[in-house]
């Protein structure tokens, strides 16, 4: 099927857009007819690229989604396991990164809280930068506040643990080029969004308002917040690693330095209280010797850590496709 700018006029640019679905059907029937409406003012040709991360509900007979007329391209991956959001949107980028017939992809949930509007967006901050990574910001958020909350502390703590700020998530786009140099990352098996951080590759920032759920509820909770936290923060494991030596240290020259005071104020001086001299200096020494323990920890984790062989997610990840169903042809 050919693409048009929408005035009849030929396009050779291609987009695919990679959506993970994990039982939500109904929502991502409804964002492909709303990308099938929005895709002829977009100027591309448009693919969608379904990641099924074994789901337990079929895609539904009445989905009618072999009746688009915009959409360049409609396929479904199905994984042979459950790997989780982070790893199934890797395995889709994988598969577009092998079928090397695109300029760019996007990732969006299918749910609809990244919203096809921006999409149009994304591709024209892409044209004005052809090399950045164009990545959506939220500049607002519909959830309850306890889960603002949690996500506030998130951040927080990836920016205590890290150093840097990380502003936003899954929903960006990337050129073709630039999603081989993310996808030759291992980090990116287990966070998208701290990996293109890591990467150095210029980043714009695009306010996005966050949309509307279509159907359904969403399945994140505090459980997969903290573990999708967990995941970014592995990401900068070298720097993770390296602040807690230098923490270490601090710990272990203040617990020195106040052992040393206190036993030269209970050998010089009558103003010690009787024992607080040997409280103060085995607090001293229990709290040196955890200091000892945790610099040692960390500096065998990081280098185990470099010792072994690294998943490419590139050459690897499209191995847990098990079958790959075509709804709607090139």
């Amino acid at each position: 099927m050919a693409g048009s700018d929408g005035s009849g006029t030929p396009v050779s640019e291609r987009l695919a857009i990679i959506v993970p679905v994990f039982n939500d059907w109904t929502s991502f029937a409804i964002l492909c007819r709303n990308i099938d409406r929005l895709a002829p003012a977009w100027g591309v040709r448009v693919s969608i690229i379904a990641v099924d991360d074994c789901s337990a509900e079929p895609l539904p007979a009445d989905a009618q989604l072999k009746d688009l007329t915009n959409v360049c391209g409609l396929e479904i991956l199905s994984l042979v396991c459950n790997l989780g959001h982070q790893r199934a949107i890797a395995v889709g980028l994988a598969a577009a990164l092998d079928a090397r017939d695109f300029n760019a992809v996007v990732i969006a949930d299918a749910d609809g809280e990244d919203r096809p509007e921006d999409i149009g967006r994304m591709i024209d901050a892409h044209r004005r930068d052809r090399g950045a990574l164009i990545v959506g910001r939220r500049a607002a958020r519909s959830e309850g506040l306890g889960f603002r909350a949690f996500y506030c502390l998130y951040k927080l703590i990836f920016r205590l643990s890290t150093g840097k700020n990380i502003d936003f998530g899954n929903f960006s786009l990337l050129p073709i080029g630039r999603l081989q140099s993310v996808l030759y990352m291992p980090e990116s098996w287990n966070h998208l969004a701290a990996t293109m951080l890591r990467s150095r590759i210029p980043l714009v920032r695009l306010d996005c308002v966050r949309g509307t759920r279509y159907a359904g509820t969403s399945s994140m909770n505090l459980v997969s917040l903290s573990a999708h936290g967990i995941s970014a923060v592995s990401v900068f494991n070298d720097l993770v690693f390296t602040r807690l030596l230098a923490l270490s240290a601090v710990v272990a020259a203040l617990s020195f330095c106040a052992a040393l005071a206190a036993t030269i104020v209970r050998l010089t001086t009558q103003a010690a209280i009787p024992g607080w001299a040997t409280t103060v200096v085995g607090i001293s020494g229990v709290m040196f010797f955890q200091a000892l323990i945790l610099s040692v920890v960390a500096a065998i984790s990081l280098l185990g850590g470099r010792s072994s062989v690294a998943f490419i997610p590139a050459r690897q990840a499209t191995q847990f496709i098990a079958t790959r169903t075509v709804m709607v042809p090139p």
